[in-house]
């Protein structure tokens, strides 16, 4: 049954009270009843510790104490009790009380409510408890709730020298109950007030809210129907007025809302194009629901990647296994390789907030970082090598001249021009490597001047012309007629042509050609290096120019080369703008071309 909005407000008043109001009397009266219990106790205990210390002063002890079970011509329990019992009958009507005296052997020998004969008659049953505890401790408390009317026994011991005795005072336990019962009584009745008030202002209040919450709720099913809603015309300060100004807010900004989730939509979707990585968003199903630009281009399916699986797409075990993990442990991360092993990926897989169990997949290709790394290891295992070797000669030698002082002039002075050669090939290496190190270093800058490329050319040939002779090779230049200065830096330039050319002089034939050409290409000149040697094979040609890379390591060694030549070359090509590459044919020979700007400029070329 549908209820109004004014009866629900009353009946959760109700419930409410119930909840709260029920227990919280009960554990107030409880708290009332036990409050009023322990203070009667502590009246009553110190009564009791009264008593004792008045009986412990007068003929009672003293009767007591002539009663001893040590003491000599000891007097009959009825000769005590003719003494002690009129002193408590005073005391119990002082006291207020029923007030017994118990001796050490647990007998009665005074009781303000009977007469000695019924004394000597009787045992002391009544509070056994709270006496026990007086004899143990110096003082008990019992409830006796058995009979009728309920007592609350308080005991004490007397502090007699040569004889203990409890003194017991009995209270009943009508009088706080009564004051209990009045105290539960006006609780009920104010908590009843108050359940009856607060149900009345329910009520008003229900039928106050509820006529604007029709209202409001006619206007929300107009907004969820896309229908326009009526203006509400409810005063603002409260929260119904508030209510009521949002959902007047609320159709207005619909449409603009709308129309921002399509714009954030876009944005995303523009967002995640443009990354360099590839991310792939994976639903409950495993099955890919979005991937950016990235990872089209990097998954061999491209734009068929929606609706399937990553194993599907990719064919990476490795890849699939860091999804499982991700489901299981709460995300992974690791390298994979796809493209048949050829390119590599640093996959990191993270669960999405929620609990729709999607996933998403960075992929950031590290292909060139394994490339780059490779060369390091390379870099350092040559380096290595290429420095033991010169070091391991020049000790072998200068240790043979250690160990033979009587070594012939001739082979001392053939020892000590072995170990200069190699000191000297030692000396090069270390300064192209430093010489690579300041090309690699940002702050390192060529002092770019107009140059006259044919002078550059005859230079270098001059300057190898001994060389030449000596392996009877012949160089020659061809340079286009009227070429036009290029912008470079002249010691670059120099270094850049002398390293070409001693190479193509040093592993050409015997009797073999040395070209150099130089021609205008456009708005660059194009040198090339041509020799008649024995050529490059094509798998060397794509690593000719790394650091310490060697076609034939043995003769380089022997020709006294440091392997960083050509490294050197393309440094100094590129710095100044120009290009670098190698053609070659084995057996007939090789081109080493490079190219470099002309000079803007167009100023006289340097002589």
């Amino acid at each position: 049954m549908r209820l109004p909005i004014s009866i629900k407000l009353a009946m959760t008043y109700l419930a409410v009270v119930c909840a709260v109001g029920l227990p919280a009397i009960l554990v107030i009266d409880r708290m009332i009843a036990r409050s009023l219990n322990e203070r009667r106790d502590r009246e009553l205990l110190s009564r009791t510790r009264l008593l004792a210390e008045y009986l412990a002063a007068s003929d009672a002890a003293l009767a007591l104490a002539a009663a001893a079970p040590d003491s000599t011509a000891a007097p009959g329990r009825a000769w005590v009790v003719a003494v002690v019992d009129p002193i408590v009958d005073r005391l119990g009507i002082a006291a207020g009380g029923r007030v017994r005296l118990i001796a050490r052997d647990r007998q009665l020998v005074g009781d303000s409510e009977l007469d000695p004969p019924a004394i000597l008659a009787a045992r002391s049953a009544v509070g056994r408890g709270a006496v026990d505890s007086a004899f143990a401790t110096g003082q008990g408390l019992e409830r006796a709730r058995g009979g009728r009317p309920a007592l609350v026994h308080a005991a004490a011991l007397l502090p007699i020298s040569g004889s203990e005795a409890v003194v017991s005072l009995s209270a009943p336990q009508a009088e706080i109950e009564a004051v209990i019962r009045a105290i539960r009584e006006s609780l009920l009745a104010a908590a009843g007030a108050a359940l009856v008030l607060g149900l009345l202002l329910s009520l008003a209040a229900g039928r106050a809210v509820s006529a604007p919450l029709r209202t409001m709720t006619r206007v929300a099913r107009q907004l969820a129907s896309g229908s326009r809603a009526e203006r509400l015309r409810l005063p603002p300060g409260d929260e119904l007025g508030d209510l009521a100004a949002a959902l007047d807010r609320m159709g207005a900004e619909r449409a603009r809302s709308v129309e921002e989730l399509e714009n954030e939509k876009e944005q995303l979707r523009g967002v995640l194009d443009g990354m360099a990585e590839g991310v792939l968003l994976l639903g409950l199903s495993g099955r890919i629901l979005l991937a950016n630009g990235a990872a089209r281009a990097a998954l061999p399916h491209g734009e068929e990647l929606i609706g399937r699986t990553p194993l599907e797409v990719t064919r990476s075990p490795e890849l699939d296994a860091l999804v499982g993990e991700a489901r299981a442990a709460g995300g992974a991360h690791g390298q994979v390789t796809l493209g048949g092993g050829t390119r590599a990926f640093d996959a990191s897989v993270i669960p999405l907030a929620g609990a729709d169990g999607g996933l998403i997949i960075v992929l950031h290709d590290i292909t060139e970082l394994k490339r780059l790394e490779t060369v390091r290891r390379e870099f350092v295992a040559n380096i290595s090598h290429e420095l033991r070797t010169p070091l391991t000669a020049i000790r072998g030698f200068i240790d043979t001249l250690a160990d033979d002082p009587d070594l012939a002039p001739a082979d001392r002075e053939r020892f000590l021009a072995a170990a200069g050669r190699h000191a000297h090939r030692l000396s090069n290496l270390v300064d192209d490597l430093l010489a690579l190190a300041r090309l690699d270093s940002p702050e390192y800058q060529l002092d770019l001047l107009p140059c006259d490329v044919q002078a550059a050319i005859g230079n270098a040939i001059e300057l190898h012309s001994g060389g030449a002779r000596e392996r009877q090779v012949a160089v020659r230049a061809e340079v286009e007629p009227g070429l036009p200065p290029v912008s470079a830096d002249p010691g670059a330039l120099d270094q850049i042509l002398s390293n070409l050319i001693d190479n193509a002089i040093k592993y050409n034939r015997e009797r073999g050609t040395v070209t150099v050409r130089a021609v205008r290409a456009g708005d660059l000149v194009r040198i090339a290096v041509e020799d008649s040697g024995v050529g490059i094979a094509p798998v060397h040609l794509s690593r000719i120019f790394e650091r310490l890379y060697r076609v034939d390591p043995g003769r380089s060694r022997a020709e006294g080369g440091t392997g960083l030549g050509l490294a050197i070359v393309k440094h100094l090509v590129l710095k100044q703008g120009g290009d670098v590459w190698v053609t070659s044919e084995p057996g007939l020979g090789s081109t080493f071309w490079f190219t470099l700007r002309l000079d803007a400029g167009a100023k006289p070329p340097r002589g």
